[in-house]
């Protein structure tokens, strides 16, 4: 990922992050490829992330999580465990 998308992606993240828990950061997650949400919510605070993930409908939710890297995968499933 170059600095330039890098930048893009670190942005939406901050901006998803602001909104969270409106439905506004689901819409906007929701129309994301796959591939870029994955990128956003890996920039998100884990409680964030699993935050967002919660606004989703369950098959969604699902394929992000699982497409995570592993490390984000089970701090965000930490979160969504935790409530």
């Amino acid at each position: 990922m170059g600095a330039a998308e890098l930048t893009r992606v670190r942005t939406t993240a901050g901006i998803v992050g602001a909104l969270s828990e409106t439905p506004a950061a689901t819409r906007l997650i929701e129309a994301m490829a796959v591939r870029r949400a994955c990128d956003v919510l890996g920039y998100m605070p884990p409680a964030a992330a699993a935050t967002s993930l919660r606004a989703l409908p369950g098959d969604h939710s699902r394929r992000l999580l699982n497409g995570l890297d592993q490390r984000t995968h089970a701090h965000v499933l930490r979160h969504l465990k935790g409530s």
